[in-house]
């Protein structure tokens, strides 16, 4: 019995992941979207502050130069990502030079995310694991479950990244369903298209306002190689642009490359 039921678990864990592929809405690779990420001049403001805020808490001197009210800054800082603009994306920055998966270190793909589960299925839940799973219940729509879907722009980001979406999709009863990844790069390549520009920072653009609370719930779950533990800047937020067709419910996870994560975030 004990065997029927994890092949039953396995088959339907394979069907969920085939009938979100089927339903993945199509990428589009205009120059006005989300495929060429920019930021508006209220992101980099916030950016800017987020930035001197960082230098003043390691040089204080910076701080009585640059910054006249740090504490409102901190504030500021701290409800940076929740009040995001919600226009569309501003026209595109310069695109960087497509990630070799030969180049990229092994350190940190090993790492993985913090909150991913050990190699042993066995192993019980760290209390940080265990506290992270209710978060996720805000996934839960009266409609169904939410969709993730996760996107990659190089192959040695597809083993951490795996190592994430195993953590975001535990079981089949997770409120939120995470579709296979997928590398952009080499999607891209066989349709024979422009490669998107790669996000600087995670980023989660959002389809309807609703899923808000669960994306937030769902950057708690990124971690090295993306993010630093001191890094401040954390999970971007975007809503998915008005030009482009939304689907509630839906949550797209973008991931930049590897070796541009592990330069951003070397001391």
């Amino acid at each position: 019995p004990e065997s029927s039921a994890a092949c039953l678990a396995s088959y339907n864990r394979v069907q969920s992941s085939l009938c979100a592929l089927v339903l993945k809405p199509p990428t589009e690779n205009t120059a006005l979207n989300y495929w060429h990420p920019g930021s508006s001049p209220q992101e980099q403001g916030r950016e800017a502050r987020t930035t001197l805020q960082n230098v003043a808490q390691r040089f204080p001197v910076f701080g009585t130069l640059f910054i006249p009210q740090e504490s409102a800054l901190v504030q500021a800082d701290t409800n940076a990502v929740d009040n995001l603009p919600r226009a569309a994306p501003p026209p595109p920055m310069a695109a960087p030079r497509a990630a070799a998966p030969v180049a990229t270190p092994a350190a940190p793909v090993v790492s993985g995310p913090p909150l991913s589960p050990s190699a042993g299925a066995s192993v019980p839940q760290s209390r940080a694991e265990a506290a992270a799973v209710p978060m996720l219940q805000s996934c839960l729509r009266d409609t169904g479950r939410s969709t993730l879907y996760v996107h990659i722009y190089d192959e040695a980001s597809r083993l951490p990244a795996t190592l994430l979406r195993q953590a975001l999709n535990p079981d089949d009863d997770s409120p939120l369903m995470v579709a296979p990844i997928e590398n952009v790069t080499r999607s891209a390549d066989l349709r024979q298209q422009r490669r998107p520009v790669p996000w600087p920072q995670p980023t989660l653009v959002l389809h309807d306002p609703a899923s808000r609370e669960c994306a937030r719930a769902i950057a708690r779950y990124v971690g090295t190689p993306w993010l630093s533990a001191t890094d401040a800047d954390r999970v971007w937020l975007r809503d998915l642009p008005r030009s482009l067709q939304a689907r509630p419910g839906v949550i797209e996870l973008w991931l930049p490359p590897i070796d541009m994560a592990t330069l951003e975030n070397r001391p």
